[in-house]
């Protein structure tokens, strides 16, 4: 039975790619930057932000790529670091809220600054 995964339109660009040749890799990233920008989209519900982790999505990518053992497509591992990318994203940013909240920033209680005599010795 042959490779169920022999079939994977980027097996042609993956080892150069995981060697450093950044044409391949820059291959990779044209052939997959508008569904990672979608799906992104889809997960942040904004078009900034799925602009920006596409980037980070593409930076992982490159990074681990030699950690990449074929058990799934490309694409199929590429979808899954935008998921988790995504996923990690929204928890950053649930902790930032949190931490906003609980500081007060946001209470509509006037500033009263001290008054100079009160440095006065």
């Amino acid at each position: 039975m042959a490779d169920e995964h022999s079939n994977d339109p980027d097996l042609d660009l993956l080892p150069a790619a995981a060697r450093g040749d950044l044409d391949a890799f820059e291959a990779l990233v044209r052939r997959y930057q508008h569904r990672v920008v979608s799906l992104a989209r889809t997960l942040t519900g904004s078009p900034d932000e799925a602009e920006d982790l596409a980037q980070e999505v593409f930076v992982r990518v490159y990074k681990s790529l030699g950690a990449f053992r074929g058990d799934s497509l490309f694409r199929t591992w590429l979808y899954t670091v935008t998921v988790n990318v995504s996923r990690s994203h929204h928890a950053r940013k649930r902790r930032q809220q949190d931490v906003w909240a609980d500081s007060g920033a946001d209470d509509d209680m006037p500033f009263d600054p001290p008054d100079a005599e009160d440095f006065e010795g």
